[in-house]
């Protein structure tokens, strides 16, 4: 399986263990990675094709061509 970069990695930032880790990811990630917050008040989770409960429930990734990768 090819994974195309950048990959978009979906987490909550209400979560305070999830916030550490994406603060984490964010020092040491290059621009292969980009970090959205699905808990920020300008999240619209119907851009991506997804609900809300979905992104709640599970982590999401989607690379550069658009297929997403759940769970951690």
């Amino acid at each position: 399986m090819t994974i195309n970069y950048p990959l978009t990695v979906f987490y909550d930032g209400a979560c305070g263990v999830c916030s550490k880790e994406m603060r984490h990811y964010r020092k040491v990630a290059d621009n292969r990675l980009r970090l959205v917050d699905i808990a920020a008040a300008d999240f619209i989770s119907g851009i991506y094709g997804r609900s809300n409960d979905d992104f709640q429930r599970e982590l999401h990734v989607c690379d550069a061509d658009g297929n997403y990768f759940t769970g951690v």
